[in-house]
């Protein structure tokens, strides 16, 4: 099925976990769909994730390319993690510059940065995307 929606869609990024990225590329290849001018990206993890079938399995990675920030939703809080180490976040303007870097980027309207934190990143800023997502 990934090879036929693939071509449908112009993408830059192809997130996929490790353990099925053969797979992936094995199967596009061998349907003719031309990952070259995707940015790849696989992720690896350090205990079980689950079956890919399991909505609840998989997790939203928020990237902006112009600013490369990358923010990991929490599994604990629903919430988007912005490493404080990384990002300086401007909370009046509503936008996010990578540290020791010209590089901003205005959030969205769609996109809120938060005031709380989370035990699991107490120094993080919190990102929420203003949508729910599809539990399907």
């Amino acid at each position: 099925m990934l090879p036929a929606l693939l071509p449908q869609f112009e993408l830059d990024v192809l997130v996929v976990r490790d353990e099925i990225r053969p797979l992936v590329v094995r199967v596009c290849e061998g349907a003719g769909v031309d990952l070259g001018d995707m940015l790849l990206i696989d992720t690896m993890g350090f205990r079980s994730r689950g079956s890919a079938t399991d909505p609840s399995a998989w997790r939203r990675l928020l990237i902006v390319e112009e600013t490369m920030l990358m923010a990991p939703e929490c599994p604990q809080c629903g919430s988007l993690h912005v490493a404080d180490a990384r990002y300086q976040v401007n909370t009046e303007s509503q936008s996010i510059a990578t540290r020791g870097t010209t590089l901003e980027q205005a959030l969205p309207s769609t996109v809120k940065l938060r005031q709380d934190r989370c035990p699991v990143g107490p120094e993080d800023w919190l990102v929420s995307l203003g949508t729910e997502r599809d539990p399907s």
